[in-house]
């Protein structure tokens, strides 16, 4: 395991770190010895693994260590608004009750049915005694769901983990500050997290803006609090970063977002125009045209990428955009919809309808493939916005503005693809710390 281990330590890619200690590195290295032990004979190995996932995550962000709330949120599901990796201090006890609930009756004999009975209750409440739920569940209660999942014809491992991972996010939701709710709440939105999975159609992040973007979204300090460049105080969380003028780009990434969608509407077969006008005015109500949409009807798509932090910043925009165009797109005959998306990679509002109808119109257009068009689709939109936050902080650090990372800014950072000028940085994310190993997740 350490071998390894530092094996993916010195890989100088961020994306692949986190890709090999999410898909190599966490319960499945043990998942044969925590399915056919009891909890309590594969404890210590499930810590000692679960530390060393810990670890390593650490390092891809350049900290010393996580903190407890960031590390539990990585090891929720994407869906969820974690990273996906596999914590078996969380899961040796679910592998091993689930194993004994697969085990064919021909397997056991009649002459074994109580040993049998005696040792699935046993395991059944060491599950109970760890589940994040007050009062937690009894043994009876734990084998009774999973006999009901198992009618359902769902698989009880992959059903109890499910509700295991809901309750954990629920515990920090419920603890966490507003601020942080926030961040929450909005990492797990469908499809927020795409972006940790791959870049989609869009151009990847560069390695600072991955860090970054990794630090941004886990609630991970960026630097410790300090005064900007523009005079203004940084929060230790990176937020300051997402709106300074100095850093926030906000026009490039925007074009950036509408120029990747222009691609797809493309490759989902269809005819685009960029920032088209309306017949004898001035006025460009949509950042892109798509002539031929539903029944032929042309639609006006206007993006925004949302910094505000407030719950109902997107609604808000969302509506000031339609009191702006709805009613010229209507006499040029168009549709008028805005799509909104927040720095934390969500999409928000109502965008979604729209985003969804064409994601299956490119699945249509380009067929079975793998990875399938729609994840490419929500990987690309996903990109598109943490970019925002990710360049920003990105950007600051590069500059200084960070005085704690600013002796990075020769060495780790030159190892940046795009200067500043050429990636055109307006919605940036908080960056993770660099170590000087040159660290990269």
């Amino acid at each position: 395991y350490q071998a390894v281990a530092e094996a993916i330590s010195v890989i100088d890619c961020p994306e692949a770190q986190l890709a090999l200690w999410r898909q190599c590195m966490g319960s499945c290295r043990i998942l044969h010895l925590t399915s056919t032990c009891e909890a309590g004979e594969t404890d210590a190995l499930a810590k000692a693994t679960s530390d060393g996932l810990r670890e390593g995550l650490a390092e891809v962000f350049g900290q010393k260590e996580l903190p407890e709330e960031s590390w539990v949120q990585a090891t929720l599901p994407v869906r969820d608004g974690g990273l996906g990796l596999q914590d078996p201090v969380s899961s040796n006890a679910i592998a091993h009750l689930s194993s004994l609930l697969r085990l064919p009756e021909d397997f056991r004999g009649p002459h074994l049915e109580t040993k049998f009975k005696h040792k699935v209750m046993k395991a059944a409440a060491v599950v109970g005694e760890r589940y994040p739920s007050t009062p937690a569940p009894s043994a009876e209660e734990v084998l009774k769901w999973a006999n009901y999942t198992a009618r359902k014809g769902a698989k009880p491992s992959a059903e109890l983990m499910r509700d295991f991972h809901t309750k954990r996010r629920a515990r920090l939701i419920l603890h966490a500050d507003d601020n942080a709710k926030r961040r929450l709440l909005a990492v797990a939105k469908p499809h927020a997290m795409a972006w940790t999975l791959g870049p989609g159609f869009s151009d990847a992040l560069s390695k600072t803006e991955f860090r970054a973007g990794l630090q941004w979204t886990l609630g991970v300090e960026v630097a410790p609090q300090s005064k900007c460049l523009c005079g203004t105080d940084a929060d230790a969380a990176g937020s300051h970063f997402t709106k300074c003028p100095l850093f926030d780009q906000r026009a490039h990434q925007h074009n950036k977002w509408r120029d990747t969608m222009a691609t797809i509407v493309r490759k989902a077969g269809m005819a685009v125009h960029v920032e088209a006008k309306v017949d004898g005015t001035r006025q460009r109500p949509g950042d892109i045209l798509i002539p031929g949409w539903r029944n032929g009807k042309p639609i006006a798509v206007d993006f925004a990428i949302v910094a505000d932090l407030s719950p109902d910043a997107p609604d808000r925009i969302a509506r000031s955009k339609r009191q702006l165009y709805q009613h010229l797109c209507e006499e040029a005959g168009w549709d008028f919809t805005p799509v909104v998306g927040d720095v934390y990679g969500a999409v928000r509002a109502d965008s979604e309808k729209f985003l969804r109808a064409l994601s299956f119109q490119l699945a249509e257009n380009l067929g079975p493939m793998f990875p399938t068009p729609q994840t490419l689709f929500w990987q690309s939109v996903s990109t598109c916005l943490i970019r925002r936050a990710a360049g920003a902080i990105s950007e600051a650090w590069k500059r200084g503005a960070v005085h704690a990372l600013s002796d990075m800014a020769e060495g780790q950072m030159e190892g940046t693809e795009e200067t500043t000028e050429e990636a055109g940085i307006t919605h940036a994310q908080p960056l993770p710390q660099v170590r000087a190993s040159g660290m990269e997740v």
